[in-house]
């Protein structure tokens, strides 16, 4: 029932996952029960977010989830069960996006986001940037990597690029990425 002219996917570390669930396009949006409704709003304390974030920390420096095993093993390549079938439906993704939007007509670009830790460290690896390329490239696939852009804004915003309590994308550094993507 859409017809844009031009489909831009944001890609964040969190994206390559080894599952991917193809849900109905025309089913029922989920509605937010009260439960995440109320884990919202508490979300919005930087004090109760900063404690939950030391505690995570903590318990994944003891005993890390496979989940948080696998996007460290993104960014810096290292094996982890699972790193390759991750990346392999991302390819799979990426390839069916590509082809919906060629046999559209439709332009489709790749913006490539990276976590805060990325940004923020200048020693962060660029494994995840460049697994991203290679696919991009694999199926013409324009590609914007915010990496540097960001590197350069996070000189003179620090922290307030991204959301405190989850690491993603500020209006900020949302902004930023708008400039450099046109």
């Amino acid at each position: 029932e859409y017809h844009p002219q031009m489909v831009i996917l944001a890609y964040y570390v969190n994206d390559v996952s080894e599952k991917y669930l193809d849900t109905d396009p025309h089913s029922e949006p989920h509605k937010a029960g009260f439960a995440k409704r109320l884990g919202y709003y508490l979300k919005r304390s930087v004090l109760l977010m900063t404690v939950r974030d030391g505690i995570q920390q903590l318990k994944q420096r003891s005993r890390p989830t496979h989940g948080f095993e696998l996007q460290n093993a993104v960014i810096t390549d290292a094996p982890v069960r699972g790193l390759d079938a991750a990346w392999s439906q991302v390819d799979r993704s990426l390839a069916r996006m590509a082809l919906s939007c060629k046999t559209r007509g439709v332009r489709f670009m790749l913006m490539v986001l990276p976590r805060r830790d990325m940004v923020a460290l200048p020693d962060a690896t660029f494994a995840y940037n460049r697994r991203i390329q290679q696919i991009a490239e694999k199926y013409a696939i324009p590609m914007v990597d915010m990496l540097q852009p960001l590197r350069e804004v996070y000189i003179r915003h620090g922290q307030d690029l991204f959301i405190a309590w989850d690491g993603h994308n500020s209006v900020l550094a949302n902004d930023a990425v708008a400039e450099s993507a046109f």
